[in-house]
């Protein structure tokens, strides 16, 4: 629902869904698009061996604190994410 064919939605008031984040229906449907592909990678049982770990993170975050900063801090701080990119062989996880 933020694709190019929802710009009308977008504008009438799906971009208030993300209140603290852009305006830009892009920027959202950039990671939503990442964050649905990496999900169905993973249902689908596909290799991550490339995914760009650190940047879908980021993603997640930036989504999160679109809706609710304080989201993104909860997620934050019960994320193993960012550990295991600072164990893990230099460009190893992206």
């Amino acid at each position: 629902m933020v694709g190019t064919n929802y710009e009308d939605l977008w504008t009438a008031g799906l971009h208030q869904a993300f209140p603290h984040g852009s305006r830009n229906r892009r920027d959202v449907a950039g990671r939503l698009n990442r964050m649905s592909h990496l999900r169905n990678d993973i249902a689908h049982h596909k290799s991550l061996l490339d995914v760009a770990v650190a940047d879908r993170h980021a993603d997640l975050l930036a989504l999160a604190a679109a809706v609710d900063p304080a989201a993104a801090d909860w997620i934050r701080g019960i994320s193993q994410v960012e550990e295991m990119l600072a164990q893990a062989p230099c460009g190893a996880l992206g």
